[in-house]
């Protein structure tokens, strides 16, 4: 019995060797013919073209697919120069597909790359690069590889952006990304994830998160025949700070209607305050902030040129404290809650905020203040306070080096302001 085990080991052993030596055979005899294939199949899918300095047939390392690697990977945008560089662009294959008529693309992977995103003054994005109308079929591009992907993941990638009309760049380093789901379908779930950093972000002159990391999980729904976009859940981080979102949205011819609700439970005012523009964070140099907040929001309705989604948040600030080597008072139990809204016409004009209940000790006397901002394109302020201010709680922002220490308590009675700003 032993010797009949080892001789069905052996002659299956050899069986495998001369399947896998058949097929690298194969492999390395229609190499330059499945390449030139693939290149073809994705540039039928191209208003511009994709070029590629060489490519190679893997089986080892991807069985049962065969791996079709392209290298020194060109996209060309719409405005002829480089939208994407890639070292490496590597497509698997089902196996015994190369026994059909048509070699099935099933995954991607994307490594060691730059994406080039622009738009110029007259709004024309570089990215514009697909078929707006079916996609060349198979024999019209001269190609037997049919592109069904189910996955793509991303590794390395630098991306650079440019908004001319805007003003705003960007560049960002995604250091993995990957998306799954049935894209040859018109209905398919998404999911994806992604962990990047953000390198440079400006907007209209503002440096905003520099340095920070970018990270988001996603399960979206996706029926693009019908126009609807499920989130399932999103989930992103952007530094510290996570951010939790659902809802869906759904075409309706030249606009969209939105139902998204948002949340975060476990952010922190040092997360929050990691994020505001750069010239805030210096007024806020030697200025150290605790606290604990939780944010809530909606954003529902029509989104089109001329119509905007209701949009409602709510925040809620406690245990807060403030300390550093600019603040010369003991400053604790901070707390507050904001309401946010664009109004009935969802516009600056009846949008509001409203601050209530800020509370706190200031070298253990109590403060309490309200804020209500309204219109914002004719803003009227409502503004009352009551308690002590200590003076070396304003040393902190009063920028004059000159004043270097404060004594005593101020006390503000019952003060209010009213009047448009």
């Amino acid at each position: 019995m032993k010797r009949i085990v080892k001789r069905l080991g052996l002659i299956f052993g050899i069986l495998l060797v001369l399947l896998f030596g058949g097929l690298s055979l194969i492999l390395t005899f229609f190499q330059e013919d499945i390449g030139q294939q693939v290149v073809a199949a994705v540039n039928g899918q191209l208003k511009t073209e994709m070029q590629v300095g060489g490519f190679d047939l893997t089986l080892i390392r991807t069985f049962p697919n065969i791996g079709v690697n392209l290298q020194d990977v060109t996209v060309l945008g719409t405005d002829a120069e480089p939208l994407i560089e890639a070292g490496e662009l590597s497509f698997r294959a089902g196996l015994f597909s190369l026994l059909s008529d048509a070699l099935q693309l099933k995954s991607v992977v994307l490594q060691d790359a730059a994406l080039h995103l622009s738009i110029d003054r007259n709004g024309h994005a570089n990215y514009d690069i697909f078929l707006d109308s079916e996609p060349a079929s198979a024999e019209d591009a001269g190609s037997n590889a049919r592109i069904s992907l189910g996955e793509a993941i991303v590794r390395n990638l630098a991306i650079s952006y440019e908004d001319e009309q805007a003003e705003q760049d960007a560049r960002v380093q995604v250091h993995k990304a990957s998306f799954e789901g049935d894209f040859g379908s018109t209905h398919f779930r998404l999911i994806s994830r992604a962990k990047s950093q953000i390198d440079h972000l400006v907007s209209g002159g503002e440096p905003l998160l520099e340095g920070q990391s970018f990270n988001y999980e996603a399960d979206i729904d996706i029926d693009n025949e019908a126009g609807n976009y499920t989130i399932e859940q999103v989930v992103i981080e952007v530094g510290g700070l996570p951010l939790e979102v659902k809802g869906k949205a759904q075409s309706q011819g030249k606009a969209t209607a939105l139902d998204f609700q948002f949340n975060s439970e476990d952010g922190t005012l040092t997360e929050v305050l990691a994020l505001i523009p750069g010239s805030y964070q210096e007024a806020l140099r030697g200025i150290e902030s605790r606290g604990d907040f939780e944010l809530s929001g909606i954003i529902k309705g029509l989104y089109s040129d001329t119509q905007q989604p209701a949009v409602q948040a709510n925040l809620r600030f406690a245990n807060g404290r403030l300390s550093g080597e600019r603040i010369f008072a003991k400053v604790r139990d901070l707390g507050f809650t904001a309401q946010f809204t664009n109004g009935k016409d969802r516009n600056n004009r009846t949008t509001s905020l409203r601050i209530d209940n800020f509370t706190g000790s200031m070298d253990g006397e109590p403060f309490n203040m309200q804020l209500w901002i309204k219109n914002l394109d004719d803003p009227t302020i409502d503004f009352r306070a009551d308690g002590y201010l200590p003076p070396g709680l304003l040393l902190g922002f009063i920028p004059d080096e000159r004043i270097t220490d404060a004594e005593g308590m101020i006390r503000i009675q019952d003060l209010r302001l009213q009047g448009r700003y």
